[in-house]
């Protein structure tokens, strides 16, 4: 057994660092994909919601039904991961997802829309869970919390990308062309991950390898037995609403500023962008923080942050 602490080469550390850092690389490049998937739709609703005559309650169901099945999907897939490798469960995301986003190019109705939205959303959750499954493969549990806040970090950039780029593109060449063009991108990433992700040190030739936190369990939990216990019920309610007010900032913030404020749509990517820049900024120090501090102290400053955010925005669009 070779264990990354204790009984690993100098040499050998410096590969195995190596590897971590392509596969954040990598990791960080499926996130932005399910993210740009997902908040795509946000960016370009005037546009969608002009061709297929929507009004505010049907384009505002179809942003968020996306969430609906991402969420479902996270229960089927987490058990599903423990007999699939963070690569196989990337892959059947984003192949999945980039079929979607092709089939969302042709929609000519409201109702096949929601259908192909459902659709990505449960495929997104494999891309999400794989994208997990493959940090927890490649670093320790010490630098878990700063690992996974760049990688949800990379919701970011995607949200700005999709309101500074794809905003421009749709106005020259149609939303249709658009989700086209990020559907190209997902598959093109599919191909990556086929060739490119190793799901752990000991794929690259450090046979028994052990991050040393993990040697002492000897045992999975149940999937019955997690559930009972009370942080599952407080963890739900924390991502529920965080997924509500991303799925809410992104949706309606720029609409509602052009519709309350008056605001230009030109500045539609100007604001987009800040709000990605600022999404960047927090996930990252607050990662950083999490490895450092209390998980409960984390929890209570963001809850506290996002009132005061919420109390702003509704500020801003009475």
């Amino acid at each position: 057994m070779t264990t990354w602490d204790t009984t690993m080469a100098a040499g050998d550390r410096s590969t195995v660092r190596r590897w971590q850092w392509q596969m954040l690389l990598l990791a960080l490049l499926c996130e932005v994909f399910l993210a740009t998937d997902w908040y795509s739709f946000a960016a370009v609703i005037p546009f969608i919601t002009e061709t297929l005559q929507l009004n505010e309650a049907q384009a505002g169901l179809a942003q968020g039904i996306f969430a609906l099945t991402c969420g479902l999907g996270m229960v089927f897939w987490s058990p599903a991961s423990r007999k699939m490798s963070a690569r196989n469960m990337l892959l059947l995301g984003l192949l999945g997802t980039g079929i979607g986003m092709v089939m969302q190019t042709f929609v000519r109705s409201y109702s096949q829309l929601l259908a192909i939205r459902l659709f990505i959303g449960f495929c997104d959750a494999a891309v999400f869970i794989g994208v997990m499954k493959l940090i927890f493969g490649w670093f320790p549990q010490a630098r878990r919390g700063s690992m996974v806040g760049l990688v949800l970090a990379a919701y970011s950039p995607a949200i700005t990308l999709v309101f500074a780029v794809g905003v421009p593109l749709t106005i020259a060449t149609g939303w249709r062309f658009f989700f086209g063009t990020l559907a190209a991108g997902t598959v093109l990433m599919a191909l990556i991950v086929l060739i490119f992700v190793r799901n752990n040190p000991r794929e690259v030739g450090f046979s028994g390898f052990t991050w040393g936190d993990d040697a002492g369990v000897e045992r999975r939990l149940g999937f019955a037995e997690v559930f009972r216990s009370r942080w599952i019920a407080i963890g739900a309610a924390g991502i529920a609403a965080c997924t509500f007010a991303i799925a809410g900032t992104a949706t309606w913030v720029v609409p509602g500023f052009i519709a309350r404020q008056g605001m230009p749509v030109e500045y539609a990517p100007i604001i987009g962008t800040l709000m990605g820049l600022s999404q960047v900024a927090f996930l990252v120090w607050g990662g950083y923080v999490a490895d450092r501090v209390e998980k409960t102290t984390v929890i209570k400053l963001g809850a506290v942050l996002a009132i005061i955010t919420a109390l702003l925005f509704t500020a801003s669009m009475i």
